[in-house]
């Protein structure tokens, strides 16, 4: 037939999916079901080399080992390689603290990704066809999404590759039955206990009373939304580029950059946020934003961010949590590299001399001092003699509020302790009028820091 769907996959993938034909083997995800077993008829048609790999998750019985049969029988009707593995699903979903769905997804593609690694695989192909993209869509739309889960599956996502999307499951169905191919149902699939299930069983029949041609009008709005992608990528990147900025192990966001953006704010924090897997906390960190309330953390799975003065700052979590270690540094030592970098430099006083100082550099009277010099963290009650205030004592904690340090700036801060407990510099802030150096000084010592950033 002109228009068989034979015809039309290899029309598809010719243009769509040309390294199919260029690229060696491929990973053919392969369940048993209808979809997947007519994708693999398929790929034999069209010359695709593969080799199929079959899940067993242990989750219905004797049906799981059924499926895992029928996989060994097809592969052998293929003449191709099958690759099988086992998950105990239930223990992994329990540990992981996550759906038994969830915990399937996240084992069968770990697996397929090493399978990759392992035999230098082209890419993973799996059967996703177009009421799978609409189910897609439309769970995306009830629970919440992006314009990106609206755009449902790519055809392409990493090493996934989906040539079947074009094609509605009733089509496969059928071409499956005109050709006498057998497969394997999973009867869960019945179940409405399942999100999925339920939209396919019930909701999707509904809307395609509406519209018949709802799967191909589904594939032709996810097909725009994924063209617009690139487009919307590049000016979200123009517009949200020079809001970011880079200082030390931290990047800083400008909250008067993004009040700049009106009503378009929230809709660029977003797609900032998304690269620290933050977005979901989009709302209210813009609440803090418009209320001005610094202080506010938001913390992620792998990164927390800080809503301070005029930045909101981000930082990987676990970054500088050293605890209460001190760190000694003995007489005549003139480098550090842990867990800050220090230059020190011993010098005899020459007379008119005089000595570099700012927030990265720091001198003192070497005969005042005592040794091992320790560098720990600030503590509560710790005070200092700031350098030029007269002699006047003044807490580690007021000190840092007057050079406006914010909450993560305080918790990284360093002090350079004589080992009688003194404090001799807060580093990178001030030093201690109790170790200056005079007229009366012999030795000095120089300290430099390194910041990173």
């Amino acid at each position: 037939m002109e228009n068989s769907l034979d015809r039309r996959f290899l029309e598809h993938v010719r243009e769509h999916f040309p390294e199919f034909f260029s690229r060696g083997r491929f990973l053919l995800a392969f369940s048993g079901g209808v979809d997947s077993t007519v994708l693999g008829y398929l790929l034999k048609k069209t010359k695709v080399p593969f080799v199929a790999a079959h899940c067993n998750f242990h989750l219905r019985g004797e049906e799981s080992l059924r499926d895992e049969r029928f996989a060994v029988q097809q592969a052998e009707r293929w003449g191709v390689e099958l690759l099988r593995e086992s998950f105990d699903t239930r223990e992994y979903a329990l540990r992981e603290k996550c759906s038994v769905e969830m915990a399937a997804r996240d084992l069968r593609y770990g697996w397929f990704a090493r399978l990759v690694r392992e035999f230098r695989l082209a890419g993973v192909i799996t059967a996703h066809h177009g009421d799978d993209q609409v189910e897609t869509v439309l769970l995306n739309f009830t629970r919440g999404s992006s314009w990106e889960g609206l755009a449902g599956m790519r055809p392409r996502n990493g090493m996934v590759l989906r040539p079947m999307l074009p094609f509605s499951r009733e089509e496969i169905e059928r071409f499956a039955r005109q050709n006498g191919w057998e497969w394997v149902e999973d009867s869960t699939n019945a179940s409405t206990d399942y999100v999925r299930n339920l939209l396919r069983i019930e909701v999707i029949p509904l809307l395609k009373r509406i519209n018949p041609s709802l799967v191909h009008s589904v594939g032709e709005n996810t097909a725009y939304l994924q063209e617009t992608a690139g487009l919307y990528a590049h000016l979200v990147q123009e517009k949200t580029a020079w809001m970011v900025s880079r200082r030390g192990s931290r990047d800083r966001i400008s909250i008067p950059a993004l009040r700049s953006l009106g009503r378009e704010a929230g809709a660029a924090l977003y797609e900032i946020l998304k690269g620290y897997g933050l977005e979901s906390r989009t709302g209210d960190v813009m609440r803090s934003v418009v209320r001005g309330h610094s202080g506010a953390v938001f913390a992620g799975e792998d990164f927390r961010l800080l809503r301070d003065r005029d930045f909101l700052l981000v930082e990987r979590t676990g970054a500088s949590e050293l605890g209460d270690e001190v760190f000694d540094i003995e007489a005549g030592v003139q480098r550090v590299d842990f867990p800050l970098r220090l230059r020190l430099e011993w010098s005899e006083r020459s007379a008119g001399e005089t000595f570099d100082r700012g927030a990265s550099t720091a001198c003192f009277d070497a005969d005042r001092l005592a040794f091992p010099l320790r560098l720990r963290r600030p503590r509560p009650g710790d005070t200092i003699l700031p350098l030029g205030m007269g002699g006047r004592k003044k807490k580690v904690s007021k000190l840092f509020k007057d050079c406006k340090l914010s909450l993560f700036d305080k918790r990284d801060a360093w002090l350079l302790c004589s080992a009688d407990g003194q404090v001799a510099w807060a580093v990178g802030l001030r030093s201690s009028e109790a170790f200056r150096v005079n007229d009366d000084t012999r030795r000095v010592l120089t300290v430099r820091w390194e910041p990173l950033g």
